[in-house]
């Protein structure tokens, strides 16, 4: 099929497809950012708070330098989770608004909007190659499938491998 393109490139392609002007696209600002890092971090502190229980003097003195290390760690966590959330938050507005040039409304579910995308691709690819519509689907079914053969024989692979690893040094 086709290679890696920019969100860009694609708005390009399809406008050139469709027709119509790109619409207006929010960007994520880093205030966002922040302000989804907080909210995690509040809900990590608020289920610490109702987990806490009264330790003993001696374990005070032992949780003193591992609350810190937990808490960077947690931070971190939250910052990625936070991170993914806002990529996903902006891959459905791309989505969407692939889906408002193609024409679907805003009640569209993404599924819908990327089986459209898919097909007006393969009709653009049987185009660009002069072969029927029809051709084009069953060559892209065709890849699908031999990469889910590809994947399950991997996997495959990769189990028995490490079944053999378990067997040869007695693990459980």
């Amino acid at each position: 099929m086709a290679g890696t393109m920019t969100n860009d490139e694609i708005m390009s392609e399809f406008e050139s497809l469709f027709g119509g002007n790109e619409p207006d696209e929010e960007e994520t600002t880093e205030e966002e950012v922040e302000e989804t890092e907080t909210e995690a971090e509040e809900t990590a502190e608020e289920e610490e708070e109702t987990s806490e229980e009264t330790p003993d003097e001696s374990e005070e003195e032992e949780e003193q330098e591992a609350p810190e290390q937990k808490e960077t760690k947690q931070s971190k966590q939250n910052h990625a989770f936070a991170e993914q959330r806002l990529q996903i938050k902006e891959n459905d507005k791309f989505i969407r608004s692939l889906g408002k040039l193609i024409g679907f409304d805003d009640k569209a579910s993404i599924d819908d909007i990327k089986d459209k995308v898919k097909e007006v691709l393969i009709a653009k690819e049987a185009r660009d190659n002069n072969i029927s519509v029809e051709l084009a689907k069953r060559l892209d079914r065709a890849e699908e499938v031999i990469q889910e053969n590809e994947q399950i024989k991997l996997e495959k692979k990769v189990t028995g491998d490490f079944s053999e690893l378990i067997d040869k040094h007695n693990l459980d």
